[in-house]
Order: C-alpha cells, then structure tokens, then sequence
C-alpha cells in the first residue's frame, strides 16, 4: 500500500496534502497535522501551521503570528502565503492577494489595510466596503492583520 502523500519525500506534495486535509476540517486532519508544526520542510510546515490556525488551534496561531511578524520581508510573504492559501473561503483568498486574483503578492502583515484599499477590494470582489471591513477584521483575529480605522 503507498504511503499517504503527507508523508511523501517531496515538500510540495506534502504541504499539498497538508492543505487538502486543512479543507476536511474535522478532528482527524488535525491529528494528522499536529506533528507536521515540526517539519523540516518550511512549505509543509507553514502550511500546516496556516490550516491548523484557520481550524482554531491556539499553538498553531501562535506560530502564524509569529511567522508573519517576522523582521525579514520575504519571510513575511511566505508565510502571508500560505496563511491566505489556508482559508477555506476563495472570497478571503482574494482579499488577502494585493491584486484581489488569489495569486499574490499577498498582503504584507505589517502593512495597514486602509479604508481605500477596503473600497477598492470591495469594488473588485462587489460587496460593500463594510462586508469587506468585516472579512478583514475577521481574519486580523486569526494573523496580525492590521485595519485602519474607518
């Protein structure tokens, strides 16, 4: 019998696995996920770390909390990547990509999300501004987002 993909030598299979089993949602994918938040391979652990965080995992939120305020630019990016990959709802996905096109370059944590980046997000995504001001203060609750004051 092969082995799961989560445990496939190759890192990009496994944090691909690690994201589809972020999308199951239930307790056996964070099971399988916990010991994940030790990998050597940064994707597949960034991943994991993102898909346990958005499942509720304090230990995992802390660890995306500080990935994401990480002095190092690059760094930062990465991890905004795969916490914005992590999100179940494509409508999130979009919001947290600079271009609204869920592909990046994805929001830098340490950015504020002003309220012309609101209304321009809203007018791409057609919500209202305050729909997508909530979506935003949603997500700061999971990574240190920051939002401007309306």
């Amino acid at each position: 019998m092969p082995s799961p993909s989560y445990s496939h030598p190759d890192p990009w299979v496994q944090s691909m696995a690690v994201w589809s089993l972020g999308q199951l949602g239930d307790t056996p994918p964070v099971q399988i996920l916990r010991p994940m938040l030790t990998s050597t391979a940064e994707d597949v652990r960034r991943t994991a770390v993102a898909v346990l965080s958005s499942l509720g995992d304090s230990y995992a939120r802390r660890l995306l909390r500080e990935g994401l305020a990480a002095a190092a630019a690059p760094v930062r990016r990465n991890w905004a990547r795969s916490f914005a990959l992590a999100q179940s709802d494509p409508l999130d996905i979009d919001l947290l990509s600079q271009y609204c096109d869920s592909i990046g370059p994805w929001l830098d944590p340490r950015a504020t999300v002003d309220t012309q980046h609101v209304r321009r997000m809203a007018r791409l995504v057609g919500l209202d501004a305050a729909d997508v001001r909530r979506r935003y203060a949603r997500l700061a609750t999971i990574a240190p987002l920051r939002l401007a004051s309306p």
